[in-house]
């Protein structure tokens, strides 16, 4: 019993380098991709769903990347199989509302070149969009007499008809 014990503690005692050298490198890459999304929303202002797969795609590659390293290639490889299969049925909602992201993004960008400024129809009410994120559509309605800011995720534009304004 003691053996045991002491070979984790062991193992333990020689992965805590690696174990604090990736949370350094962890949180570096979480600073770099903020300022990857700022910078490419603000300086070539790039739409805020570009800019956010962008973003994702950096954070989840240096994410799979620092796992492999710390637990090893096997080790990570089969908790990724295991996890890539409930994980799938669990972020099914957002894949699907990703993919609708890009199909919006693309017919509001349609008419003119940038999708600021479109105008839409949606459950009768006419609104003027600001900016489509990854995972909603971020528009300005009139209610009462002034701006109101409503987001409206990709799920709502599956349940009512979206009709496009000149």
């Amino acid at each position: 019993m003691f053996d045991s014990l002491e070979d984790f503690s062991s193992l333990l005692y020689e992965k805590t380098d690696d174990i604090i050298i990736t949370i350094g490198i962890y949180l570096c890459v979480r600073i770099i991709t903020k300022w990857l999304y700022w910078m490419m929303r603000t300086y070539f202002r790039y739409s805020a769903y570009f800019s956010g797969c962008v973003h994702f795609v950096f954070y989840a590659i240096a994410s799979v990347l620092l796992l492999t390293h710390v637990f090893g290639g096997d080790i990570a490889l089969s908790l990724f199989s295991g996890f890539s299969i409930g994980v799938g049925y669990a972020v099914q909602p957002y894949i699907i509302s990703l993919i609708e992201g890009v199909y919006l993004s693309s017919k509001l960008t349609e008419k003119s070149s940038k999708e600021n400024g479109s105008r839409i129809m949606f459950n009768d009410t006419e609104s003027t969009v600001k900016e489509v994120g990854l995972l909603y559509v971020h528009v300005s309605q009139k209610i009462n007499g002034s701006d109101v800011d409503v987001y409206i995720p990709h799920a709502a534009f599956n349940r009512a008809p979206l009709i496009l304004c000149s």
